[in-house]
């Protein structure tokens, strides 16, 4: 089990969804959804796909940052979510 935290920022009814701790990575991690819900399906979607290629590849899984240090990424008024998928 692989967890890691994304930033969700709402703009214009849009929820954009993005993985900070895979920036430099071969995999950028974001996506976004219509609805809240939405956006967290599909962070899970692209989670599981950003590890399962990095697997695969058998590159480097960038080591999840503590939720303090994520925070200072993140605007205000943005959210933090913690999202976990199985990859085998």
């Amino acid at each position: 089990m692989y967890s890691f935290y994304c930033i969700i920022s709402e703009v214009e009814n849009t929820y954009f969804v993005d993985f900070p701790d895979f920036k430099g990575s071969k995999c950028s991690c974001f996506t976004f959804g219509e609805t809240l819900t939405e956006a967290v399906e599909m962070a899970e979607d692209v989670l599981y796909t950003c590890l399962d290629l990095l697997i695969d590849e058998k590159r480097d899984i960038p080591t999840p940052s503590l939720l303090k240090d994520i925070l200072k990424l993140a605007d205000e008024g943005n959210s933090i979510m913690k999202i976990s998928v199985k990859v085998q």
